[in-house]
């Protein structure tokens, strides 16, 4: 057999292999496909982008899961009017998500009298991933809020995870940060965003 035949011979029995590394390559949940990770890197800032004009928050539903009794509650973000909201998008497969949320959990706690803090998921198991996550790192400053069709996160337009949103009491979106927050060292220009055009 010529060397010609050799490689022609090699590329036909390699080809289905190819496929299939293609196709794994490209699998995952549906969300994962739309919305990217912006992982965190040694020279991330806090880079909060104004919304001008502000505009209202949107009137998508998301799910509230208690995390005493397991019940679900329908649930939208002008329901935390009257005191400013941190809307926080993330998920369990977000390496960069999952490494703030233990900050983010004790700025909640720090903070939540002042603030919402309304963390959600976005997590396609029912809230399974999302509730162990939640008892694995002992968080107890974030209520369990999860979007599980992804309708609210189309809603903001939002392409990468993790994107906090800062609203008014008056439920209108007054800017956001797209990527990891420092929430310990970055607190007091997180609270200025949050504030300054409340």
């Amino acid at each position: 057999m010529t060397v010609k035949n050799k490689a022609f011979w090699v590329g036909i029995c390699a080809s289905p292999i190819i496929l299939i590394l293609i196709y794994v390559l490209n699998s995952g949940s549906t969300e994962e496909k739309h919305v990217q990770v912006i992982e965190s890197t040694p020279t991330a800032t806090f880079d909060f982008v104004p919304t001008l004009p502000q505009t209202p928050v949107s009137d998508k539903s998301f799910t509230h899961i208690s995390q005493e009794d397991n019940t679900k509650k329908d649930i939208q973000l002008t329901q935390f009017s009257g005191k400013p909201t941190i809307v926080h998008f993330w998920a369990t497969w977000c390496g960069s998500c999952v490494d703030e949320m233990p900050e983010l959990d004790e700025f909640s706690q720090k903070y939540g009298d002042d603030i919402n803090v309304v963390v959600i998921a976005s997590d396609q198991t029912g809230g399974q991933a999302a509730k162990e996550f939640y008892e694995n790192k002992n968080l107890k400053g974030l209520k369990l809020y999860i979007d599980e069709h992804g309708d609210l996160i189309r809603s903001f337009k939002i392409q990468g995870l993790p994107t906090t949103i800062f609203v008014s009491p008056t439920s209108q979106e007054l800017g956001r940060v797209v990527g990891p927050i420092e929430w310990s060292k970055d607190s007091g220009k997180v609270i200025h965003s949050t504030l300054k055009q409340s």
